[in-house]
């Protein structure tokens, strides 16, 4: 009889230790993830936006049934598409901030980007004089 009881015991403990865990689990699900942000790994590494709360509030709103839910959920796709957008903004001021380095290759071509950019300025200044110089003469 202690046996069985011992063994009983054993079990319920198992399904307690398996119920923990698997409860554990579906709280990283992502209507319990935290809201978007721009999260940044490293100095090196470009911003990253999270986009899932945007995404789980679209599809939560799809099992909205009365007008009132109606309502609650498209006010809480409305945040977190405001969310996302501020996330995407300070990514950008971030990336403003803190221009990505170039690679050697890179570097080599933005400086032919900037020579040919300093040689267009120049031509358009030579365009613009003999243009000058050409509606004066005779």
């Amino acid at each position: 009889m202690q046996k069985i009881a011992a063994a009983l015991l054993v079990a319920a403990l198992a399904a307690v230790i398996y119920g923990l865990w698997a409860t554990e689990q579906s709280s990283r699900a992502p209507v319990q993830r935290g809201h978007a942000a721009a999260v940044v790994a490293a100095d090196d590494e470009m911003p990253v936006i999270d986009e899932h709360t945007l995404l789980v509030a679209q599809r939560l709103a799809r099992y909205a049934g009365t007008p009132e839910e109606q309502t609650l959920a498209q006010a809480a796709v409305q945040a977190a598409d405001h969310e996302l957008d501020v996330a995407f903004a300070a990514a950008l001021h971030y990336l403003e901030t803190h221009p990505p380095s170039l690679s050697p290759e890179a570097q080599k071509i933005q400086q032919r980007v900037d020579e040919a950019q300093k040689a267009l300025t120049a031509d358009s200044e030579s365009v613009k004089q003999l243009t000058a110089q050409l509606a004066r003469a005779a």
